[in-house]
């Protein structure tokens, strides 16, 4: 357990922090969208589903990919993407459909240079690449810890209580 601890730590010390804090700030300032749509694939995908329910939790109008009720897009919507290549086929689809709606691109990602973040107006840099573990497993780890500061931040960048939250989340459980 101590070497994906001190992976993740490594992680966080090579997050440009005044780039992730302005994200936070542009996402923030985009909450005024109707909607806003997670997208991933695969394990990253299971990350993004839990932010997508943070977001919910916070008052805002969240879906996953996928979802039976996932809405219509239009300009007034938010695409989160997270994609450590940026080349995802399905992604780069959904991403030009909302590039011709008009909406909101956000992508998290460790390819800034990629297909993907060309079509994003907001790209979050992770560093993941130095890991012992298989596969992405450390970038799928980061970004669920990535989240949960997200939201946090977002909870106080919107002065919102622990009670607001506490009354959406589910009673059937």
């Amino acid at each position: 357990m101590d070497y994906i601890i001190k992976e993740l730590s490594y992680a966080w010390k090579c997050q440009n922090i005044p780039q992730l804090d302005f994200f936070i700030k542009s996402l923030n300032d985009s909450i005024g969208a109707d909607k806003i749509i997670c997208i991933a694939a695969g394990r990253m995908g299971y990350s993004i589903r839990a932010f997508a329910m943070r977001l919910m939790h916070i008052g805002l109008n969240s879906y996953f990919i996928g979802d039976t009720n996932l809405p219509r897009i239009s300009r007034n919507s938010v695409l989160l993407f997270a994609s450590v290549s940026g080349e995802t086929a399905t992604n780069l689809v959904y991403a030009q459909q909302a590039k011709n709606a008009g909406s909101i691109i956000f992508l998290i990602t460790q390819s800034p240079d990629s297909s993907l973040a060309k079509l994003a107006d907001h790209v979050l840099c992770i560093n993941c690449t130095n890991s012992t573990q298989i596969m992405k497993t450390l970038a799928e780890q980061y970004t669920f810890i990535l989240y949960d500061y997200i939201i946090a931040s977002l909870i106080e960048l919107r002065q919102l209580t622990a009670d607001h939250v506490q009354l959406n989340h589910s009673i059937l459980e």
